[in-house]
């Protein structure tokens, strides 16, 4: 974003910035804002709208007075809370009690349907992603490794001087979101009639949203474009280790099953990770894992089944059932963050602004929570993807 000096210094009076920012770069702006390159003594900032109308800035914040009609724009809002979108979450259409109402179904919702996410979120492999709407991209180091520590009587020998070499890996940070829309008339008639406001636009908008989040889990892969690295879900990481299933488990034999399971976690041993383990298949392999794991038990009398036999196997913890995974393909993850963790930026939430004069409400429901798959110097990563 380019900036140009405007005024010239006489006496005490000092030139001063002025940087005109071109919507609608509200992540970029807020990233700015973040960062500190908006704020500043003597700084003066003008935001142009599509329209082309410039916003003047006092002190790194918007100020309203000079954008006639542009009070309480969502552009204006999130950009003066620093990309904070709790700042889009107003009571100037919705009561409290309306909101309450429409918080309370997207949490619902939101934790009934993650599996593989709230496995991550609970399992210690969450991490924090501070200001979320003004973070683009990740960057992290891969680290390299050192030779073996020496060994001697007197410790004087000459140490061999390692040093670590990095790379570096990237990922954008994009949004996931759905929108609805309610007419202000509509709005009022409920309130007229005394009923609970219709929150069936809100249910189906948070399920799109969580099911994209799992999905990209599973078997995202997004880019931003060159220089922002690629972000990939667990069956589209170009290092997981993939092989072949044996066999079909819906019509598999336990021997085989199991000697499926055991070779994944080989594979997993093989990249130096250890466990414990989190083993994911799809639905319809599930009635498969209930079946009795061999005929000493047959008819389920010593209620062994094939699952049961699995869960014996050392640094296995679970077994899960995912409804996005199709069939025939199990996903085996080592649940350490050094090899996936969750970003989680901003949890399913709703916000609202107003168009058409306030006739119309516009409600989206956002999340930023993503996938962060990391390997090590040697390309080396804990997830073992099996499939036919």
């Amino acid at each position: 974003m380019a900036g140009k000096k405007t005024g010239a210094t006489t006496g005490s009076s000092r030139a001063v910035a002025r940087r005109v920012v071109a919507a609608p770069a509200v992540r970029r702006a807020a990233a700015e804002v973040g960062s500190g390159l908006v704020a500043g003594e003597g700084l003066g900032m003008e935001m142009m709208l599509p329209n082309g109308q410039l916003i003047n800035m006092r002190g790194g914040s918007f100020d309203p007075t000079a954008s006639q009609g542009f009070q309480g724009d969502a552009f204006i809002r999130l950009l003066n809370a620093n990309g904070d979108t709790g700042a889009l979450r107003t009571a100037a259409v919705l009561r409290e009690n309306e909101w309450r109402d429409y918080d309370k179904v997207v949490t619902q919702i939101a934790r009934g349907k993650f599996t593989l996410v709230a496995d991550m979120m609970t399992n210690g492999m969450r991490a924090k992603l501070e200001n979320p709407m003004g973070t683009t991209q990740i960057v992290w180091d891969r680290a390299g490794d050192m030779s073996d520590a020496q060994i001697d009587m007197t410790g004087e020998a000459t140490d061999i001087r390692d040093r670590i070499e990095f790379a570096q890996d990237s990922m954008p940070v994009p949004i996931i979101h759905h929108g609805f829309r309610l007419n202000i008339r509509t709005l009022m008639a409920s309130r007229a009639r005394g009923q609970g406001l219709d929150i069936s636009h809100a249910q189906l908008a948070t399920l799109k949203v969580v099911h994209t989040i799992e999905k990209l889990f599973l078997f995202g892969q997004f880019s931003a474009g060159a220089g922002a690295g690629s972000l990939y879900g667990l069956t589209k990481y170009p290092y997981r280790v993939a092989g072949p299933l044996s066999a079909d488990w819906r019509t598999a034999t336990a021997a085989q099953i199991f000697s499926d399971v055991n070779a994944m976690i080989a594979a997993m041993e093989q990249k130096n990770q250890f466990g414990p383990y989190m083993l994911y298949v799809p639905a319809s392999y599930a009635p498969a894992l209930r079946r009795d794991y061999d005929n000493r038990t047959a008819g389920g009398g010593g209620g062994y089944s094939i699952r049961s036999r699995l869960m014996e196997i050392e640094n296995l913890k679970d077994i899960k059932t995912n409804w996005f995974l199709p069939d025939n393909h199990v996903v085996m993850i080592n649940l350490n963050p050094e090899n996936i963790r969750a970003l989680d930026g901003i949890q399913p939430r709703m916000i609202e602004w107003n168009t058409q004069g306030g006739m119309v409400s516009i409600f989206k429901i956002i999340a930023i929570i993503l996938p962060q798959i990391k390997r090590d110097a040697a390309d080396q990563c804990g997830i073992v993807h099996y499939s036919i």
